[in-house]
């Protein structure tokens, strides 16, 4: 359902829109409103409700101007809603692509309606009078704040005028929270870094010009009077499974991206089968798996994960012991594969006379083979990872899932809980003990799975509160986001 834009009638200062109503509309009250895209700030909001098929939308100048500041180009959006759900606005099959600017200009602005690629309405507003040139003279941002020295003025953020901070003869300095700004999903935000003058009483937009010196901890670009603010991003790896790298997955931490960049996992793999030599495996070997599964299984025989490029700009390697817990492994060719009953028993790879090498059927055997494994991975990690921290995700199995009705249940295996953890526990305890790591845990109450979970009810699929305490100690760790 969207309503269709037939024609565009052009006035002086105003444009009336011919819309097509679906049936489903007519005689429902529609919102139409305009947002400045980069402020986001609404500056046109009008009701109707249309009797036919036929509507008549007009929109002057005078409807918004003087309602907000305008930079010296900027775009707004046309929305159309309901009371309950956004309504596409798209152009006619009978509209020519070219539109033009209205014939008369206000407070020094000419504005005109534009398609946008997915051919929706915008609106394009461009200055005319002659826009002064003030100086920015130095720039530079901490995590806290930004600052701005630049000829004296009064900037415009958003849709505020802010006044300067102090002021020194010609020069102005502005000291602004980084809080203000909005940053997007990969810790950037960009605004036109405008400044205003009065003369003869009115308001003046100023881009900026001149030399941009940059320092701090946040990179700061200054380009075409446009000043771009991105977030220093630390970079993440993972050996181990989903209850560390679903951690850094925008399902579950939507804002994970402005603090780190994911690199590279190395998915429910063994220690001892991470550090084996490589295992040559032909793809007809596994071809009863998807793509992804083949995917991971290549990855985990050619053992290729500490000489991959990306790798060695890893800030923090995250390790959980998930596979040697619950998986143990196969010992084939004089190497090791995980014994992933999910994915490997399907292949012909998996032969009934392989070695397996469970917790379950020696778990002394076992962890004295995972020590000498553990070790060479430390070994392997110094060499290829030199400046790499490693965090030890000291997760565990729980017992209980939240049923889609708030109730709680039990697993059917929720009697071989208490032992998988302290298997887990004396992996960890190991490592802290021999390595310098760090160490994060989550709180006893978040370990619970549900059923709504993204990859469905399971011992180490937890509630989103999990992945969020997770996410905020390992920051806290790190000492990111604070002062």
């Amino acid at each position: 359902m969207e309503v269709l834009i037939k024609n565009i009638k052009y006035l002086k200062n105003a444009i009336d829109l011919f819309l097509d109503i679906p049936e489903e509309l007519i005689g429902t009250e529609l919102s139409f409103r305009i947002v400045k895209r980069q402020a986001n700030v609404e500056i046109y909001n009008h009701k109707q409700v249309f009797g036919t098929h036929v509507g008549i939308v007009s929109m002057t100048a005078d409807d918004f101007v003087g309602r907000t500041l305008f930079h010296p180009e900027e775009v707004w959006d046309l929305r159309v809603s309901t009371e309950k759900k956004e309504i596409p606005v798209k152009k006619g099959n009978s509209l020519s692509e070219k539109t033009h600017y209205l014939e008369e200009k206000w407070q020094g602005f000419t504005w005109k309606p534009y398609w946008t690629k997915d051919e929706q309405l915008a609106f394009y507003a461009r200055y005319h009078t002659a826009v002064e040139a003030v100086e920015v003279k130095d720039v530079y941002a901490t995590r806290d704040r930004l600052w701005l020295k630049l000829d004296d003025c009064v900037l415009v953020q958003g849709d505020t005028m802010v006044q300067p901070t102090y002021t020194d003869q010609s020069t102005a300095y502005f000291v602004l929270p980084i809080e203000t700004f909005s940053f997007d999903q990969e810790g950037c935000t960009v605004m036109p870094l405008t400044v205003a003058v009065t003369k003869d009483e009115k308001w003046l937009m100023a881009k900026s010009t001149g030399t941009i010196k940059t320092h701090g901890e946040i990179e700061v670009t200054v380009d075409n009077g446009m000043l771009q603010l991105k977030k220093p991003r630390k970079t993440v790896s993972v050996i181990g499974s989903c209850v560390s790298r679903d951690n850094f997955n925008s399902h579950f931490n939507s804002g994970y991206k402005q603090d780190f960049q994911f690199l590279r996992l190395q998915n429910q793999v063994s220690i001892i089968s991470a550090v084996a030599d490589p295992l040559v495996i032909n793809k007809e070997e596994i071809t009863q798996l998807g793509t992804w599964e083949q995917t991971n299984l290549l990855a985990e025989c050619r053992k290729d994960f500490f000489t991959t490029s990306d790798l060695a700009d890893t800030d923090y390697l995250i390790l959980d012991f998930f596979s040697d817990v619950y998986f143990g492994v196969c010992l084939l060719r004089d190497s090791a594969l995980t014994n992933n009953h999910w994915v490997l028993h399907k292949t012909d790879v998996y032969q009934d006379d392989l070695t397996i090498c469970t917790l379950a059927e020696d778990d002394e055997a076992y962890f004295d083979r995972w020590k000498q494994a553990i070790h060479q991975l430390f070994e392997k990690l110094s060499i290829t990872m030199p400046f790499t921290k490693v965090v030890l995700h000291k997760a565990r199995f729980t017992d209980r899932y939240l049923k889609e009705d708030g109730s709680v249940a039990y697993f059917e295996n929720a009697e071989m809980v208490e032992q998988l953890n302290e298997w887990w526990d004396r992996f960890d305890q190991y490592v802290e003990k021999n390595f310098e790591v760090i160490s994060i845990s989550v709180s006893q109450e978040k370990l619970l799975s549900h059923e709504k979970h993204k990859w469905g009810k399971f011992n180490v699929h937890y509630i989103d509160s999990y992945y969020h305490e997770f996410l905020a100690k390992f920051k806290r760790a790190l000492e990111i986001g604070h002062s």
